[in-house]
């Protein structure tokens, strides 16, 4: 995946346009087609030469609060951030933006200056009320006429470009173009990973948050009502927690799983009660 980056180290006021049609460039610069991107404030702009197989673009990311970083890039192979090549834009001073490549392979990455597989020329940025632009001409990798194309904004501390928020929108900032219809998708609600979050929250709310809770109260209160009861509540009270203790493997199997997928990711303090909760499960 190829990326551009622009970061910025000012205080922002302005509002800006909220379509991508309405925007006026500085310097009368136009592009042929542009759509409203999904998710963060963001907007593409294209004009693409077939016979060179180059694409003239622009990236514009409104509302941008102070000391952030934003970014957007082509993923050649997949519609994700891991395993990526990526051009930068950082602020070197109070109004200056200095523009840099990097190559991005794990989710760890700290996004250092580095060469692309394909060229990218004319890189450029711009701060303009409370937005960031970012400018290139790329080399269409395998000349594609549809892009897998991600966008994202993080925090800066000092000088370092930390890592996007992993929740909301920020989860949301992918999808595909077309870039002759100017057709645009989002893709991430058919991303594997998202699927397998999905499964791994669903199955352990059923299990550890509803069912082992009520497998306690058929012990706790139909035990109460005496020998009419017995030995009913302990076969209910034994079927609920078994149930509950299976379908918690199955969502535990889901996490171990999403973790061998998530380089460079790691929540020791969330796989930490997942094995407590295991181990309880299992004296009982």
């Amino acid at each position: 995946m190829k990326l551009l980056i622009a970061v910025l180290i000012v205080f922002l006021f302005s509002a800006a346009a909220d379509s991508c049609s309405d925007f006026m460039f500085p310097d009368n610069k136009v592009f042929t087609s542009c759509t409203n991107l999904s998710a963060l404030n963001s907007f593409l702009y294209w004009s693409q030469n077939p016979s060179s197989t180059t694409l003239d673009m622009a990236y514009r990311h409104s509302h941008v609060p102070p000391s952030t970083w934003v970014a957007w890039g082509i993923n050649p192979k997949q519609t994700r951030w891991w395993v990526t090549q990526s051009d930068h834009c950082i602020s070197e001073a109070r109004w200056k933006l200095a523009v840099y490549t990097s190559s991005v392979d794990s989710y760890a990455t700290q996004l250092q200056k580095g060469n692309l597989s394909f060229p990218v020329s004319d890189l450029s940025a711009l701060f303009s009320n409370d937005e960031i632009i970012i400018f290139a001409t790329i080399q269409l990798p395998n000349n594609s006429s549809t892009i897998s194309h991600v966008w994202q904004d993080g925090p800066i501390t000092g000088n370092h470009l930390g890592i996007h928020d992993l929740s909301g929108h920020h989860l949301q900032s992918m999808g595909t173009l077309n870039l002759s219809s100017g057709q645009a998708f989002t893709s991430h609600g058919s991303d594997s990973k998202t699927k397998l979050k999905i499964s791994h929250g669903v199955l352990n709310t059923i299990s550890w948050g509803i069912m082992m809770p009520i497998g306690l109260l058929v012990a706790r209160y139909l035990k109460a009502a005496g020998p009419a009861a017995d030995p009913l509540w302990f076969y209910l009270h034994i079927v609920v927690q078994l149930s509950a203790y299976i379908i918690g493997l199955a969502g535990g199997a889901t996490g171990f799983l999403l973790l061998s997928k998530s380089s460079g990711i790691h929540q020791p303090c969330h796989l930490g009660i997942g094995i407590v909760l295991f181990s309880l499960g299992l004296l009982q």
